[in-house]
């Protein structure tokens, strides 16, 4: 669950930094910044190992360009990366969506939870250490899933 918070937070982070064209004509980081969040949304509807690797290969780029705004979310952002392990994401089974909710004030996204081949949830391809079981029943005090 580390990793997905860290991988979200990040995503967040480089949303909200404002950059602007390159002198040497490439990509803007605007651009970049809107292909991670492309890239993101679409590995998590589907953690396949595509879209895993589609989600490295966009992070990487706004690293590349330069669009990290400090030295901190570049480390944050290479930390992203480094924690997505695109050759496991074939271990995922069976899903299910818990659903929106909040608590002392905060909105919780939906979250898509796979059960792993070794019985864990994993969350964005991520194994979050839990049964899958276990996982869910936890949620379940707090919001369906289905």
């Amino acid at each position: 669950m580390k990793k997905f918070m860290l991988l979200m937070a990040v995503v967040l982070a480089i949303g909200f930094t404002s950059c602007s064209d390159d002198d040497d004509g490439g990509t803007s980081c605007a651009v970049l910044i809107a292909n991670v969040e492309t890239a993101f949304d679409a590995y998590g509807a589907d953690p396949s190992e595509e879209n895993c690797n589609a989600l490295k290969a966009a992070l990487q780029a706004g690293l590349d360009a330069g669009c990290a705004e400090d030295e901190e979310e570049e480390a944050d952002v290479q930390a992203a990366i480094d924690s997505l392990d695109c050759d496991d994401v074939s271990a995922i089974g069976d899903c299910v969506t818990c659903a929106a909710y909040e608590i002392q004030g905060q909105s919780v996204p939906a979250v898509e939870v796979c059960e792993g081949e070794n019985g864990n949830a994993f969350v964005l391809g991520q194994d979050l250490m839990i049964t899958f079981t276990e996982y869910i029943t936890l949620q379940e005090l707090l919001t369906t899933c289905e």
